[in-house]
């Protein structure tokens, strides 16, 4: 739209140009182009300067490359794993051990002994969902470095289901686990049912 009126305005300033200059002498002439020609530079200057494109080129492909170098440096960590068998009996604040990793970038889960250990520091995600059997129940804790995180129960109710999620901030080296609380409930469903995930969300 500027650079449609800047044209109109060159147009009318030739036109009126034209008309002029025939009554004028060549020194007349040249001293009244010369006028119009820095006053249609001067707005050109202006529109050229208010235009977003010209900066805004520029400034994307700043921001491009600066997502880019963000991403490449940006470590990606995540994990996922279930439970197979069944667990029953399990003892007082016994370690759940998820065994059956489906998806683990970045290291950090160890399905041995059922723990996460941070790679990186920062934000992380967790979630873990739990299922008991038939007229049992179950009780689980998600703990950070032994420190509870959430609770989550699944009741007597037939194949009942319980889930709890937790945002914590994780040093390098931090442990997170799912423990059995205390003596609750005395049988895990598996058949893949139970899991436990985390992933980081934003690094130190």
């Amino acid at each position: 739209m500027a650079t449609y009126s800047l044209c109109v305005k060159v147009l009318i300033v030739l036109v009126t140009l034209t008309s002029v200059f025939g009554r004028l002498s060549n020194e007349d002439r040249l001293s009244k182009l010369e006028a119009q020609l820095e006053k249609v530079t001067a707005e050109l200057n202006e529109i050229k300067a208010q235009c977003p494109c010209s900066q805004g080129d520029n400034s994307s492909h700043t921001d491009v490359g600066r997502f880019r170098e963000t991403r490449a440096t940006t470590p990606f960590v995540a994990f996922a794993a279930t439970i197979y068998s069944d667990m029953t009996p399990i003892a007082s604040n016994e370690v759940i051990i998820f065994d059956n990793v489906i998806t683990k970038v970045g290291g950090g889960y160890d399905p041995f002994i059922g723990r996460f250990m941070a790679p990186v520091a920062g934000y992380y995600h967790f979630v873990v969902t739990i299922m008991s059997y038939q007229t049992h129940y179950i009780e689980i804790e998600l703990v950070r470095d032994g420190t509870l995180l959430c609770r989550a129960r699944a009741s007597q109710t037939y194949n009942a289901m319980g889930t709890c999620a937790s945002n914590v901030h994780l040093n390098i080296g931090s442990d997170v686990w799912v423990r059995h609380r205390s003596s609750s409930g005395d049988y895990i469903r598996g058949q893949y049912f139970p899991s436990f995930t985390g992933h980081l969300i934003k690094a130190d």
